[in-house]
């Protein structure tokens, strides 16, 4: 596990390290954690954009449960379970195929599905410091 703290400013910098870390992983699966307001989808708009993804505007997908981007460097899906409620086989075998079908996948909350927790191979989790720093703990699965 890495720890650290950063300026919520500098998010453009982490991000473009956390790619640098992200390059070697086998599924590019990305989890991440944390309070409300902790900086999950801040950090995820900053990634997607160095992803080539800068024409699209990032946004949570708290409601409509997944956004899928064509990006310059390939498929990335944003996924948020925070609302979900039905863990149905259905839904969680279609998310596992769209998944399976990005090059990268950023997961809000994916502690409230086990099944697709068990897919994240990076767990980033964000907490609060203050109104302009925030905590990054970095777990690999």
């Amino acid at each position: 596990m890495k720890s650290k703290i950063f300026d919520i400013d500098a998010i453009d910098s982490l991000a473009k390290d956390l790619l640098v870390e992200f390059d070697g992983l086998k599924n590019k699966i990305i989890g991440l954690s944390g309070p409300l307001g902790a900086g999950k989808t801040t950090l995820i708009q900053a990634l997607t954009k160095l992803l080539g993804c800068g024409q699209f505007r990032v946004t949570s997908p708290t409601f409509t449960i997944m956004h899928e981007y064509n990006c310059q460097d390939g498929q990335i899906t944003h996924i948020d379970l925070y609302r979900l409620t039905s863990q149905d086989a259905e839904t969680i075998s279609m998310l596992k195929e769209q998944i399976n079908q990005s090059k990268y996948s950023f997961i809000e909350w994916p502690e409230i599905i086990p099944e697709i927790n068990k897919l994240i191979e990076v767990n980033i989790e964000l907490e609060h410091i203050d109104d302009k720093q925030r905590r990054i703990s970095i777990h690999y699965s």
